[in-house]
């Protein structure tokens, strides 16, 4: 799969958007959503939470890149991508893109890259596409590709990343 750049990702469309801002937000919305607080992470907890892409691939991390994916949508202007529960029992349901999802998940896992103090840039504009285009990756490995509800999100372009 090749790295769309943020045009492809749909944010051309929505309001005007800081990405340094965007990050700020992911990183509100994810990290209390996991119940850590990113201010008193240690480089060993980071390193815990990177191991295995945790941050993304355990229960507790997809529940976190949902709330803070559902956050940039709404961020960006785009929360009718939002689908709320119409019965009792449903789950709210966002549907968004492969490259959305991993945006967040590069903000998430670039905070985590500063509070390890591993090698490397953490500043938002500093290597984007190429860390896209890793996240991405990190995505198809351990997320499901389709576009069928997962854990409260839809690939929408998932059946076609395939």
């Amino acid at each position: 799969m090749t790295c769309p750049d943020l045009g492809e990702i749909g944010f051309g469309r929505g309001r005007g958007f800081s990405p340094v801002a965007l990050k700020k937000r992911v990183n509100q919305v994810y990290f209390p959503a996991v119940n850590i607080s990113l201010a008193t992470v240690t480089p060993g907890t980071a390193a815990l939470w990177k191991y295995g892409d945790k941050y993304m691939a355990s229960t507790l991390g997809r529940k976190g890149i949902v709330a803070a994916t559902s956050a940039t949508l709404v961020a960006v202007g785009a929360g009718s991508r939002i689908i709320h529960p119409t019965a009792v029992g449903d789950e709210v349901v966002v549907e968004t893109t492969v490259a959305v999802v991993s945006l967040v998940g590069a903000f998430v896992r670039a905070a985590l890259d500063a509070a390890e103090n591993s090698a490397g840039t953490h500043n938002v504009g500093d290597y984007l596409l190429e860390k896209l285009e890793a996240e991405q990756a990190r995505f198809e490995e351990h997320w499901v590709m389709d576009d069928e509800v997962h854990n409260g999100i839809r690939l929408v372009d998932g059946a076609a990343e395939q």
